[in-house]
């Protein structure tokens, strides 16, 4: 099936039934209908989509393909992916219970648990954009999980737009947006222990996604970011981290920063929570992060407040709240915090509105 210089943005080629022969896809669009078995599999350039039940025996998927599952893939034999987008929304059962993102990006917009993941070599795992009613988060459940230094698991700006507000405010979550002239950010909100909600967006970005992963040992030298988006009009805030992990190490990144903007209100910080067993060879205080996205160049605008980062080792009763501005610094809109917090809470470099009635340990 060969789209030649048509290519692959047109109306799909459909295939039903059971095909013992190989096949090979360039350049096209293939809808795979119904209950189908195929036996090879070799994919180039090309959409592949499907709601029923596929089964394969090997697949090969190269060439900035996309591969849809919105129903179940069986892979008995083996796969190979590469320079290519592999979305899973719905069942997967692989010939392995390792899954190895090499190079490649791959989509989880549901819960997904393996046995190790890899993400090496310039791979990416992220979860579509949020749009209406399609909420889309990435839970994931391991074993292992280990980013090297060259790869990442990425939400940013892939959360909601605007906030509802069209005033070129910055976005609010864990922290406020910055204001515009005499107009207003949302308050911030969201929970700070388990965080599980998008990134307030700006006029014309998205806010930061949502990723939870629960795993033995997690390994992250390269990142796991979920950073606001960023536009002239106002910058988004970061989105939401929770992590529950046994052993934290490595030499990279958790951050869901707020966007800067080139011209009004800088978003909030997002939320991170870490719970944790261990923690060996990564510093706490300096690669988790949830500031706020500086201001644009307009009169009377604001910079991100910043977001939460909530630390917590499993063997002891409180965690440790966090809300460090970075550079961003305190001259910024405020984190808003009331309620009771039973706590430890350490403030640097920020601007904390307390609000109503209040009790707070240290």
């Amino acid at each position: 099936i060969h789209n030649g210089t048509t290519g692959s943005n047109a109306v799909p080629t459909e295939l039903s039934g059971d095909i013992a022969e190989p096949l090979t896809v360039r350049n096209a669009s293939v809808e795979l209908q119904g209950t189908l078995t195929l036996g090879t599999m070799d994919v180039g350039g090309s959409v592949v989509r499907h709601e029923g039940a596929v089964t394969l025996g090997e697949l090969a998927l190269s060439g900035q393909s996309t591969w849809i599952n919105n129903g179940t893939l069986t892979i008995h034999d083996g796969y190979t992916v590469q320079n290519s987008t592999w979305i899973n929304n719905g069942n997967f059962h692989p010939p392995t219970t390792d899954l190895v993102v090499d190079g490649y990006t791959y989509v989880i917009n549901n819960t997904q648990t393996w046995a190790t993941v890899q993400v090496i070599n310039g791979g990416r795992i992220v979860h579509d954009l949020a749009s209406g009613t399609n909420v889309n988060r990435m839970v994931l459940n391991a074993e292992s999980v280990t980013i090297d230094e060259t790869s990442m698991i990425d939400v940013s700006g892939k959360g909601c737009v605007d906030s509802g507000l069209g005033n070129y405010v910055g976005g609010s979550h864990g922290g406020r947006g910055g204001d515009y002239r005499t107009n207003p950010s949302r308050p911030g909100f969201g929970d700070f222990r388990e965080p599980a909600d998008y990134g307030g967006g700006s006029m014309g970005s998205y806010g930061g996604g949502i990723v939870k992963i629960v795993a033995g040992t997690l390994r992250v030298d390269g990142a796991i970011v979920a950073d606001g988006g960023f536009a002239d009009s106002g910058g988004s805030a970061g989105g939401s981290i929770w992590l529950d992990v046994g052993r934290l190490e490595g030499d990279g990144q958790i951050r869901a920063n707020g966007a800067s903007t080139s011209w009004t209100g800088g978003g909030g910080g997002g939320r991170v929570a870490i719970h944790y067993d261990e923690v060996v060879d990564f510093d706490l205080a300096g690669q988790a992060w949830a500031q706020g996205g500086a201001h644009g160049w307009g009169e009377n605008v604001e910079h991100g407040g910043a977001g939460t980062v909530y630390l917590k080792d499993k063997a002891q009763a409180l965690g440790v709240l966090v809300i460090h501005n970075g550079t961003t610094g305190s001259n910024a809109a405020a984190t808003e915090l009331s309620g009771n917090i039973a706590e430890p809470l350490t403030v640097r470099n920020a601007s904390v509105e307390l609000q109503g009635t209040l009790t707070l340990g240290t």
